[in-house]
């Protein structure tokens, strides 16, 4: 289920997703542990560099220019982290399964944070299902897109309408202020457990 979610926003980028993924589970030697980096490095370069203007489109594709892979800059950061604590001896084993879910767990694709493997695994074997952890699953959500929906969007409309108009200094406190409990709103709470 989370790879067809990831497959439905990644598109025809899903084959990139998966090659990399792949040369990442296969790198046990050294010498194409650090191809396989060195891979890595330069596919997240080129689309960094695509997106910013640097390197010219794609003349096949119109649109290259500003499109990049779902959430390449976590997944890049995240597989750099499997290769070398592969090659340090902290995951001695690395299984395909593993591999894959923490590869397409859609949560943190987008926002991050960048998970780390063994904690991520660990966190998948020990976890198990009750309706206390569903019910708190849920206040948490809804917390957060009332937050989200009541708060930070009135905010960032508050900052949308008034950057453009600050003609005093009272005025652009209003939008630094407006502009700082956006951003804390949107991503407050990332690593806590607290409701």
């Amino acid at each position: 289920m989370l790879f067809r979610s990831y497959a439905i926003y990644a598109g025809a980028f899903l084959v990139i997703v998966l090659a990399l993924t792949f040369a990442v589970f296969l790198a046990e030697r050294r010498a194409f542990a650090i191809l396989t980096g060195a891979v890595i490095v330069a596919v997240l370069a080129y689309f960094k560099l695509q997106s910013a203007g640097v390197l010219p489109p794609d003349p096949t594709n119109t649109t290259s220019a500003i499109l990049i892979p779902l959430g390449l800059s976590f997944l890049s950061f995240e597989l750099l982290h499997i290769l070398i604590e592969r090659r340090r001896g902290r995951i001695a084993r690395l299984a395909l399964s593993d591999l894959l879910a923490f590869v397409f767990f859609v949560p943190a694709r987008v926002a991050g944070p960048i998970k780390r493997y063994p904690e991520f695994t660990a966190a998948v074997q020990a976890a198990s299902v009750s309706s206390a952890d569903v019910y708190a699953g849920l206040v948490r959500i809804l917390i957060g897109l009332a937050k989200k929906l009541f708060i930070a969007d009135l905010l960032r409309q508050t900052v949308t309408l008034e950057i453009y108009y600050a003609g005093s200094m009272r005025q652009a406190w209003t939008v630094l202020l407006a502009y700082t409990f956006q951003i804390y709103l949107d991503f407050r709470d990332r690593k806590s457990t607290r409701l």
